[in-house]
């Protein structure tokens, strides 16, 4: 990265506030990074990563709403151990760039690229808003979420696919 870019990363567990700026760091020496252990996004940053759960209450959604009215080309980034469907919904409306499973150490390789990528296009142009940028977020959360159901061990087991039949037409084996 060659502008310094701003970051502020806001999560009530302050170890896992320091973890991911830690992470942040290593891979990013130049991001100026600021912690935040209460569900504040005064300021201006170019990228934020929240967490969901602040003591019980879930507030992603409405964090993302609230940098986004504010931020249009910031990056914003869920890591949080608890995302819902409904709060990936809304974290979508809100034009998040992305969401991750903060108790999953493995995501942490996925979530560093898509800050590359965000600290690359800063670097040569501005960031498209607006409907561009919610597209692409809704794609990028809609793998993920798709993801996560493919994975999910809940999941009922898929039925055999068989031919399609004419509505007209009796079931296999019965006798007409």
């Amino acid at each position: 990265m060659n502008k310094t870019l701003k970051a502020l990363v806001i999560d009530d567990d302050q170890d896992a506030a320091e973890w991911l700026a830690f992470q942040l760091q290593q891979r990013f020496p130049e991001l100026q990074i600021e912690l935040r252990l209460s569900p504040s996004v005064t300021g201006d940053f170019d990228m934020y990563f929240i967490d969901n759960d602040f003591h019980g209450k879930s507030l992603a959604g409405e964090l993302a709403e609230a940098i986004r009215t504010e931020h249009s080309q910031a990056l914003i980034v869920a890591f949080s151990a608890r995302l819902d469907n409904g709060t990936l919904k809304r974290l979508v409306n809100a034009g998040c760039d992305g969401a991750f499973d903060k108790s999953n150490t493995e995501e942490v390789s996925r979530l560093l690229e898509i800050v590359e990528s965000f600290a690359t296009r800063s670097q040569s142009e501005p960031r498209p808003g607006g409907f561009l940028s919610a597209v692409r977020s809704i794609r990028d959360l809609l793998r993920e979420w798709n993801r996560r159901l493919e994975n999910d061990p809940w999941k009922a087991p898929s039925s055999p696919q068989s031919t399609p039949r004419s509505p007209l037409e009796p079931p296999a084996g019965t006798v007409a």
